[in-house]
């Protein structure tokens, strides 16, 4: 009878990673060159679209909004006030460290063969295996 408690890497490897050497999901050319992003074609867009204001100025889209998220925070909208603080300060970063066992690295490796202990009880347990098939 053979040992059906083993389990190899090739069988907890993902399916959606990709496979070594030419895996014909890759894009080796990349995006085409002249491609544009959205953020690209959107910034375009602010600058060039152009908006008159009740006084019959002409300003582009991307000022329009600007000195319409202005006038909401000045107003008291705590969502326009957040998005200017934002951009204007930036938002503040967190810095959070996570360690192992008394300060230490994390084994990941231990967490690893812990699962393949626990995948090798369960077929064990049920008495599945490839010469029960």
């Amino acid at each position: 009878m053979a040992d059906n408690t083993a389990i190899t890497d090739e069988k907890l490897s993902k399916p959606w990673e990709f496979q070594k050497g030419n895996d014909p999901r890759r894009n080796l050319d990349g995006r085409p060159k002249g491609s544009y992003s959205l953020t690209t074609i959107i910034k375009r867009l602010l600058q060039e679209e152009q908006v008159t204001l009740q006084d019959g100025k002409k300003i582009n889209a991307g000022e329009a909004l600007t000195k319409k998220v202005l006038q909401d925070a000045l107003k008291g909208d705590i969502q326009a006030l957040k998005l200017i603080w934002n951009y204007v300060d930036g938002m503040p970063t967190t810095k959070n460290e996570h360690s192992g066992p008394n300060g230490g690295a994390i084994e990941l490796k231990t967490v690893r063969d812990d699962f393949k202990s626990r995948i090798a009880g369960i077929i064990a347990r049920s008495g599945t295996g490839s010469d029960n098939q």
